[in-house]
């Protein structure tokens, strides 16, 4: 899978989906650092949204 923001491959665990559009990001092209990223739990994680959508 490719990142929406970059267009590079997308590895295991590395990856955020926005629950809006259903789009899928590196951790850090979605802005996050890696320590803030690991430490966010699922949940938060599925309902996630990137901001395109948050600020339509």
């Amino acid at each position: 899978m490719l990142c929406n923001i970059c267009n590079d491959d997308i590895f295991d665990s590395d990856d955020i989906k926005c629950s809006t559009c259903n789009e899928f990001l590196h951790f850090a092209c979605a802005g996050f650092r890696e320590t803030s990223f690991r430490k966010m739990s699922n949940n938060d994680k599925l309902n996630w949204c990137c901001n395109n959508c948050k600020f339509r």
